[in-house]
């Protein structure tokens, strides 16, 4: 499910947004854990979840879109 959900964000959000003739690029930076691998809880999924995310828009991974 993690790589087909991979796979379409990039693709829909290449498309420029046009607003009243305006257009505007949409960014998306998506984290996530899987449980129980990264954690057996609420609060320990969601942290996981968004150091992966932080670590993708600090370029420290190779792929956009794998977990830490």
């Amino acid at each position: 499910m993690i790589n087909a959900l991979s796979a379409i964000y990039p693709t829909a959000l290449s498309t420029p947004m046009n607003i009243e003739n305006t257009s505007y690029k949409i960014s998306a930076s998506i984290g996530y854990a899987t449980y129980p691998k990264d954690g057996d809880n609420y609060e320990s999924l969601l942290k996981t979840a968004d150091q992966a995310m932080y670590k993708v828009k600090r370029g420290r991974t190779a792929a956009p879109y794998s977990p830490i």
